[in-house]
């Protein structure tokens, strides 16, 4: 079983889409999933709780956590999806996992942030996610090497 925990800045967003797609999509026999942030926002972005409800995919919590909060979890994989956290130091629990980076571009904000570009944009996250998420079903088999995950999974990001 492969343990994967999706991060951006404030997992109120992108990781929160990421988690639901592959909690969706992904089996769980195969597959375990979290998210969280370096610097949770206290809450998931509600357009982004709209869009989930709206397409029947689950909304995996309802307040924003940090990755601190995912140290039980141990993932193997640890995915970022944001630039910001590019050369970042993570926690020491995470230095066992394999970190790949899927650049997924931040949620508009200020004069940019009405309901409708909000939304949108929570579309356009999950429609660059979800083939993603579903080809780490097919790459990802039992007894891959280390080296051979990071490769399929820093692909899946072109």
């Amino acid at each position: 079983m492969y343990k994967v925990l999706f991060v951006c800045r404030h997992n109120a967003g992108r990781s929160v889409i990421a988690e639901s797609l592959a909690q969706h999509y992904l089996p769980n026999n195969r597959f375990s999933i979290a998210s969280g942030g370096v610097e949770p926002s206290g809450n998931i972005n509600p357009l982004v709780k709209s869009y989930l409800e709206d397409n029947q995919l689950p909304i995996p919590h309802h307040h924003a956590h940090s990755w601190d909060e995912r140290i039980a979890f141990e993932p193997d994989i640890v995915v970022t999806l944001c630039d910001s956290l590019q050369g970042e130091p993570t926690p020491k629990w995470m230095a066992n996992g394999i970190r790949v980076s899927w650049q997924i571009e931040a949620f508009p904000t200020g004069y940019h942030a009405n309901k409708n570009s909000l939304y949108q944009h929570a579309e356009s996250v999950a429609n660059t996610l979800k083939p993603r998420i579903l080809r780490m079903d097919e790459l990802l088999v039992d007894g891959l090497p280390s080296g051979l995950i990071t490769d399929y999974m820093a692909n899946l990001n072109h």
